[in-house]
């Protein structure tokens, strides 16, 4: 988050410097939105500015591919058509079609409707044009862990761990895949390296059966400064520990507020108690999820 604010301090010196720099303009959108898919921001703060910037770049050059990206997905976030959401990812890789970010924003759409193989092909296409690409293997990792495919989870972010040492989410998504196979001392082990992630320890917790120590941390989560940003994972993480109710009151939430990753709640493992019930399937209805 932090890097994100200097791309945005930066982008505004260049358009000081000239306030008709499409460039900046698609900059600054490509940031915003990413702030906001990402929920490092409470939801719908960030998505007016993007769509301000994405609309101010198109009008000075509609060559413009990012702009595309992120009118595709702001101009969604209040209905979740994804189809139309890929229509404009579509537009965008006519403009570019080598445009690395557009094939990864495409495969997440694939993703989140449940259609894995075409999302894994995307990504494969995405990995021959820019192989050292920390975005392609975290996406193949996510990726394998919705589709229920742990080793293969594991197996990509340990590549992400040689290739980028530095970077922590790797551990979260080995724990997350350990607990999935319920291997739950391995899981502990990995989840120890990150001690912040708190969201991850309750799904190890559930997973080992601590029900009441994850419930204690998940209440702890919904009191937290990130449960404003992010009151879709509060859910996630109550639906995981076996608090029905208060998982429903959060995912309705994240549905008010049209939090951007609510799209996920058709895939989502730590979601899979709640499958049975008609309010979920009510849910998947109003975000166009519903098979």
């Amino acid at each position: 988050q932090e890097d994100l604010k200097k791309a945005i301090k930066f982008y505004n010196q260049a358009l000081q410097i000239d306030p008709n720099y499409a460039l900046a303009h698609e900059g600054l959108a490509t940031v915003y939105m990413v702030m906001e898919s990402n929920s490092q921001v409470p939801p719908g703060t960030a998505a007016p500015n993007a769509e301000f910037h994405a609309v101010k770049a198109l009008e000075l050059d509609d060559s413009l591919a990012g702009a595309y990206l992120v009118l595709g997905t702001v101009k969604t976030m209040n209905n979740y058509d994804l189809a139309t959401r890929e229509t404009y990812y579509q537009q965008a890789l006519i403009k570019n079609p080598n445009y690395r970010t557009a094939r990864l924003w495409l495969s997440n759409n694939y993703t989140v409707r449940g259609e894995f193989e075409k999302a894994e092909a995307e990504l494969f296409r995405v990995r021959e044009i820019d192989p050292l690409s920390l975005g392609v293997q975290l996406n193949l990792a996510e990726l394998y862990y919705y589709w229920r495919k742990p080793d293969k989870a594991i197996e990509q972010a340990e590549l992400m761990l040689v290739a980028f040492p530095g970077e922590s989410y790797p551990n979260t998504l080995i724990a997350q895949s350990y607990a999935q196979k319920g291997m739950i001392a391995e899981a502990t082990t990995v989840i120890d390296k990150t001690p912040a992630d708190n969201a991850s320890r309750v799904v190890i917790l559930a997973a080992a059966g601590r029900i009441d120590e994850a419930r204690r941390m998940t209440e702890s989560l919904a009191k937290s400064v990130a449960a404003k940003n992010n009151p879709y994972f509060v859910g996630c993480a109550f639906a995981v520990s076996g608090e029905k109710e208060k998982a429903f009151e959060w995912l309705e939430k994240s549905y008010n507020l049209r939090q951007a990753d609510l799209v996920s709640i058709k895939i989502d493992p730590m979601l899979d108690s709640l499958r049975g019930d008609a309010r979920f399937q009510d849910l998947l209805r109003r975000v166009n999820l519903a098979d």
